[in-house]
């Protein structure tokens, strides 16, 4: 028999709070619209609106720059097989007991960590519906290594 796929990587897409600086930005038009008569144009208005736009145009530079680099160098990277492959008993697992918390694991010398929410990847532990992975199960692990993380691109298990 073949193996099975536990878990394969999707598009990815930045987490919810990723939308917070959009808000702010939309908020504060909102806001100089529904407010600017009532101070009458005072500096102290428009500098605070300058600040506030600012603040919220870096949080989405910052959000758009995360999404490119974890697309082009986790998705892309899957999609055009340029990953690593490593193959053996899963070993030293800690599981979250939390949905916020984080999964970990070494196989073969090599240690990964599932449930980092700003990487593309495997991101969902065990708790949190992710894949479940037992100590001692023979897996197969297809990962891209980012500054150090080792991301989790594919994940399978003989079939038997």
């Amino acid at each position: 028999m073949g193996k099975t796929t536990i878990y394969k990587v999707k598009f990815y897409f930045p987490p919810p709070l990723s939308l917070l600086p959009f808000a702010w930005g939309f908020l504060c038009v909102i806001i100089e619209k529904q407010v600017e008569f009532q101070f009458a144009a005072t500096p102290q208005f428009y500098r605070a609106l300058f600040w506030s736009i600012m603040f919220a145009l870096v949080g989405i530079l910052i959000v758009f720059i995360n999404f490119l680099i974890q697309f082009k160098f986790v998705v892309v990277a899957f999609y055009s097989k340029k990953y690593l492959k490593i193959e053996g008993m899963v070993s030293h697992l800690v599981q979250s007991e939390t949905k916020r918390g984080q999964d970990t694991f070494d196989m073969e010398g090599t240690h990964f960590v599932i449930g980092r929410k700003w990487t593309a990847g495997l991101q969902k532990t065990k708790i949190g519906g992710g894949p479940e992975i037992k100590e001692g199960q023979y897996l197969y692990i297809s990962y891209v290594s980012l500054q150090s993380n080792n991301i989790i691109v594919l994940i399978e298990e003989d079939g038997r």
